[in-house]
């Protein structure tokens, strides 16, 4: 479940006379649909992209994205279908046909320690990985571009490697 409020106070002034007031409150409630958690240790929820699934081990924290196609952009409205259970994500395990991952997919997914990327995916997008305090190591096992800053602010990543560099490959 995500909350979110606006608040907004406006004060109309009139000749030194408070001539009207307004005070708005705005609640924002969005539940994640598509998702059980009742007593099974496997998660699995909507589509993530066209032609993909994705489904969380609650046991192992292991976050398993299988099919073949690109991965669906996301921000932080709305997020991935699997943002309700982020803190459970240990590790991520995106299968061969997985082309890309799209942007802002994994932000805040702070347990998450390494990652490998298959050598299906064709690019990174921006902010995909951002905020992934735990991550420490990456290895990308094709060619895929690099969008923007898809690793910014994973303080301890210490392991970057790409198996099949392209030429003039800038990570930001």
């Amino acid at each position: 479940m995500c909350f979110s409020y606006y608040l907004s106070w406006r004060l109309v002034i009139h000749g030194g006379v408070v001539a009207a007031e307004t005070f708005i409150i705005k609640f924002r409630y969005v539940i994640f649909v598509g998702a059980v958690e009742v007593g099974i240790e496997v998660i699995t929820g909507e589509p993530c992209g066209e032609g993909l699934t994705w489904q969380l081990d609650t046991a192992t924290g292991e976050l398993v994205i299988s099919g073949e196609g690109a991965r669906a952009h996301y921000s932080i409205s709305p997020a991935a279908p699997w943002d309700a259970h982020r803190s459970l994500i240990t590790s991520v395990r995106l299968e061969e046909g997985v082309t890309a991952v799209g942007n802002y997919a994994f932000m805040y997914c702070d347990k998450i320690v390494s990652l490998s990327l298959p050598d299906t995916l064709v690019s990174v997008g921006i902010f995909s990985f951002w905020n992934c305090a735990a991550l420490e190591e990456v290895t990308v096992l094709g060619n895929p571009v690099i969008k923007g800053t898809p690793f910014e602010n994973c303080p301890v990543l210490r392991s970057f490697t790409l198996t099949q560099p392209r030429e003039n490959q800038s990570l930001d």
